[in-house]
């Protein structure tokens, strides 16, 4: 069967709405988390969906160059593409691969996540061909996702990855955390994680590691590494005495002003209606941007240091804005969604996540498709 690639989508550099990523506030939540850490507790940054949309390919070298020591991620894809841009620390892939993909594995010198004797197969199979693969074996310890569930597998996993070292390097063993902030279910997979080891000597595991960003200043959970995703960024719940920036920017500028008289409305279904005579902007950014349908209405962005109202549907490509309270807006102007350093409580991830009732992770995911990122310091 013949296979098509898809080319990867372009983006919009020539429409006025973009995305900026603060490339200092990373290093500096990178330390101030860092800090909390015990001394030899290696740091491992999970960039996984182009680091949450932050644009992985820039972002792990400013990471890699300020320490850190591991990177995860969770396709093979997005190992490939931190090796490509002169990433040389380890990178795990927490997602085992479809088989066709594996020799990329060893072509780029990943890690793989193994659950099951079947996969140790499938790895072996392609080991003739020259070389061994690098392994971490994760365990289910409550979760109920993924990894291993029964300890007796979990060890005969082990034994077989032991007794073949010219097909297989084990560097670690991990499982996730359900839930850090419910201590008593937190204390049951930490015991279940422990009863592991206890089976093995502890130079044979690797590298142990369980704590996510929401256990990463517990020092119970943190063994040989810490694994920290959205802390890195500003976001989620920092730890107590850390104060985390936001690193994370989403603007546009103003491409349209128009007058509407009392009664007139906006957008489709026509949702909104001008109480009066009413001045409004409209900037390109839309639903298909990840500026989501149900914001509608909802939310406010700066422009010219005032707060404005989103009015109407958000559209596809495009969104407007009262700009009552800015009656000085010019076509140009720049309007922040989102501001990192704004300052403004409505002009965060976290606000979009409340009002759509998800969660950060998902709202700067969205945030991808034409958006085009602009570094700064």
């Amino acid at each position: 069967m013949s296979q098509v690639h898809r080319a990867p989508s372009r983006q919009s550099i020539n429409r006025d709405s973009w995305i900026e990523v603060n490339l200092r506030a990373i290093e500096e939540n990178y330390r101030s988390l860092r800090q909390l850490l015990a001394a030899e507790v290696k740091f491992c940054a999970v960039l996984k969906s182009d680091a949450y949309g932050h644009g992985a390919s820039v972002v792990a070298p400013v990471l890699e160059a300020a320490g850190v020591d591991y990177f995860a991620v969770a396709s093979l894809d997005e190992g490939v593409q931190l090796r490509e841009a002169g990433i040389t620390v380890p990178v795990l892939v927490l997602t085992f691969p479809p088989t066709r993909s594996l020799t990329k594995a060893q072509e780029y010198d990943l890690e793989l996540t193994v659950t099951a004797l079947a996969q140790l197969e499938a790895l072996a199979s392609l080991v003739e061909a020259g070389g061994s693969f690098k392994l971490q074996i994760e365990l289910n310890t409550g979760m109920n996702r993924s990894g291993i569930t029964s300890l007796s597998e979990a060890f005969r996993l082990f034994s077989a990855i032991r007794e073949a070292p010219e097909l297989y390097t084990l560097t670690g063993v991990f499982s996730h955390l359900a839930t850090a902030g419910q201590e008593a279910f937190a204390a049951e997979q930490l015991a279940l994680f422990h009863r592991f080891q206890e089976a093995i000597p502890p130079e044979q595991l690797g590298i142990r590691h369980l704590a996510a960003s929401g256990a990463l200043a517990d020092r119970r959970f943190q063994f040989d590494m810490v694994r920290c995703g959205l802390g890195l960024f500003g976001l989620g719940e920092a730890p107590e005495g850390v104060a985390l920036k936001p690193a994370l920017s989403v603007k546009a500028r103003l491409i349209q002003l128009q007058q509407l008289s009392a009664g007139e409305g906006v957008g489709y279904d026509l949702t909104w209606l001008a109480g009066g005579e009413s001045r409004i902007g409209l900037i390109p950014l839309g639903y298909a941007d990840g500026f989501v349908r149900g914001l509608s209405g909802r939310v406010f962005a700066l422009c010219r240091g005032k707060l404005i109202p989103q009015v109407g549907r958000i559209s596809m490509d495009l969104a407007s804005f009262d700009l009552s309270a800015c009656l000085e807006a010019e076509l140009g102007d720049t309007v922040t969604l989102i501001g990192g350093e704004s300052g403004h409580a409505e002009l965060t991830v976290r606000h979009w996540a409340e009002l759509t009732g998800t969660i950060e992770y998902e709202v700067c995911c969205a945030l991808r498709g034409r958006l085009p990122r602009v570094f700064t310091r």
